[in-house]
């Protein structure tokens, strides 16, 4: 590499300092500075617009109320009730239960009840 020749400044600071003067004596000059280039500037920015961009198109296809949870076809569903219950007729697969095309989406389910609130009004086993 080859040495770079000192600027004016880095010379007058060198012959104070030669002399014996005190710090105080010594300024040195340096250019005004902007932080970060422009071009920097505008590439931080556009890629915080696109990730935003990316995240609202996210969570606008997960809050639709079916993409994240969707029930298996029926013929794969097994029988989800108690088998003691079976002698009072209670004998269902989740697709009888919640409807065959049910799903659940980032906040809420197919049916609007979002994950946060209870719909029944009771627990299940005061229901059954």
């Amino acid at each position: 590499m080859s040495r770079e020749e000192p600027t004016v400044a880095q010379n007058a600071a060198m012959e104070i300092s030669a002399s014996r003067a005190e710090p105080k004596d010594v300024k040195v000059e340096m250019g005004a500075s902007d932080g970060m280039p422009k071009t920097a500037k505008l590439a931080h920015v556009l890629a915080a617009v696109v990730s935003g961009v990316i995240a609202l198109c996210v969570a606008s296809v997960l809050a639709d109320g079916k993409s994240v949870i969707v029930l298996k076809p029926p013929s794969q569903l097994p029988v989800v009730t108690e088998s003691n219950l079976r002698v009072h007729g209670i004998h269902y697969r989740l697709d009888e239960l919640l409807g065959q095309t049910y799903g659940i989406g980032l906040h809420h389910d197919q049916s609007g009840r979002s994950w946060t609130h209870i719909g029944a009004g009771s627990t299940v086993g005061h229901l059954v």
